[in-house]
């Protein structure tokens, strides 16, 4: 049985001060929540991996800087034409690009060249809005 943690950040309000507390949970999915999780894994990483190759490739063919809604209109012209890029959610996907953007953003502030994912390393999505379909049909 396969066991995940993930956080929860939540932005709390005291007294003229904000307090960001997380809460960790472990959840242990079913078969078909744990398939849906790993193509989600694998369909967000190969969404940055392929608008960070598209930004390169965009920028050292004509020298233009793509904006992270040009890569989520690619995204959705992606996502006609290859059915299996629509079983996972559409708002872990586009987080993969909004990431791809801080990560390019950081690097004009001085960080380094934001580089590929591999399968290896570890691998986070980010979903804004839980939605049932992901954890179950009331995810409270």
């Amino acid at each position: 049985m396969m066991k995940i943690s993930f956080y929860i950040w939540r932005l709390i309000l005291l007294k003229d001060k904000m307090v960001l507390k997380g809460y960790k949970y472990r959840i242990y999915p079913n078969e078909p929540q744990r398939e849906l999780i790993e193509k989600t894994f694998g369909v967000c990483r190969l969404v940055y991996n392929v608008a960070l190759q598209v930004k390169m490739e965009a920028y050292k063919i004509n020298g233009t800087k793509l904006s992270g809604m040009d890569l989520c209109y690619q995204l959705a012209e992606a996502k006609k034409d290859f059915d299996w890029m629509r079983e996972v959610d559409s708002q872990a996907l586009q987080a993969s690009i909004k990431k791809l953007d801080r990560s390019f953003a950081n690097f004009f502030s001085g960080s380094g060249f934001p580089k590929f994912k591999c399968k290896k390393t570890g691998n986070p999505f980010n979903v804004p809005t839980i939605r049932a379909g992901l954890i179950g049909k009331n995810p409270r």
